[in-house]
């Protein structure tokens, strides 16, 4: 016998909101597992509402080289994690890299071309932190521009602090075949060229006769 006042469907709200307590899933109006499951989903989207931030003062850099602008960012902050950088190009389709990327290169220029990127990171509940913003220059790269730090008791052979002129991103010695080079064979020369009339002489090839594995470069604005 049933409590007066109390009809059918009142204890099956009861019944309900118990069985829901205890991990029930059907709710009585119908929504059954798939209405959880989008419940669970919009509260899992929104309960993290902080978006990524970059340290302070962090700056998207942009290094040229004969044929590829190299674009380098600091590693973003979350108060849950990083899983992405969306990266869009002018003219290009958006993309986004996986959370542990800190760099894109845009190869295939022609010298002198200039592109632009920006850079945004992302979370998992789709939040985006600030655009960092730079443009760069397909050009001849400058070794003391793009030669890795060397401590005060870090020098060595040549072969292994020398690799980053070939082996670097942007490479100053373009085309270079792997296993071209011999290290216990290796050298670093450095000139200038200039005109008849001692003028610097800008863009010239340099390269080996006979060796096109070494690959090449082309000479800067001061012939060097």
């Amino acid at each position: 016998m049933r409590p007066k006042g109390v009809g059918v469907w009142g204890v099956c709200v009861v019944l309900w909101v118990w069985l829901a307590a205890c991990g029930g899933t059907t709710p009585p109006d119908g929504g059954g597992p798939d209405a959880m499951a989008a419940m669970d989903a919009g509260e899992g989207s929104v309960s993290d509402r902080e978006a990524p931030t970059w340290p302070e003062g962090a700056a998207l850099g942009a290094v040229g080289g004969l044929d590829r602008v190299v674009f380098r960012w600091p590693e973003a902050r979350d108060n849950v994690g990083v899983v992405g950088y969306r990266v869009r190009r002018e003219g290009a389709p958006e993309r986004v890299l996986t959370g542990d990327a800190r760099s894109l290169v845009i190869d295939g220029l022609a010298l002198d071309a200039r592109v632009s990127l920006e850079v945004q990171a992302l979370d998992a509940a789709g939040n985006a932190s600030g655009v960092l913003r730079a443009s760069g220059t397909a050009t001849v790269p400058n070794p003391q521009q793009i030669a890795p730090p060397i401590g005060p008791f870090e020098g060595g052979p040549t072969a292994r602090t020398a690799r980053f002129l070939f082996e670097g991103e942007p490479p100053v010695q373009s085309g270079y075949v792997a296993g071209s080079i011999d290290d216990a064979r290796i050298a670093v020369l450095r000139g200038r060229v200039v005109d008849r009339a001692g003028v610097p002489v800008r863009r010239l090839r340099v390269s080996i006769v006979g060796a096109p594995g070494l690959g090449f470069t082309l000479t800067r604005d001061d012939g060097r």
